[in-house]
């Protein structure tokens, strides 16, 4: 559904036209910007995991906390983040 989404269909090939870029670029080229220029992010796209500017990545987080200790329930909050979009709108 993202890609269905006129603005951030948009946003995503933008983004991750420059992430590519980026990833292609030997290191110390730029500073440190974005989670493309982390190690895995280029190893993804120097493998052919990541090849189109439309293609999404997520990074998870999960945590599981004990907020009832009388009934012993427990809560797993799962959190996704579309790293394919701009950093200003992700959150």
């Amino acid at each position: 559904m993202l890609l269905a989404d006129p603005i951030l269909s948009v946003w995503i090939a933008e983004t991750m036209a420059l992430a590519r870029r980026h990833a292609a670029t030997p290191r110390g080229v730029h500073k440190y910007q974005d989670c493309y220029d982390g190690e895995r992010f280029r190893g993804f796209c120097a493998t052919g995991v990541i090849t189109e500017d439309t293609d999404i990545v997520l990074s998870a987080a999960i945590d599981a906390a004990e907020f009832w200790r009388q009934t012993g329930e427990k809560m797993v909050p799962v959190v996704f983040t579309v790293l394919s979009l701009p950093p200003d709108v992700r959150s």
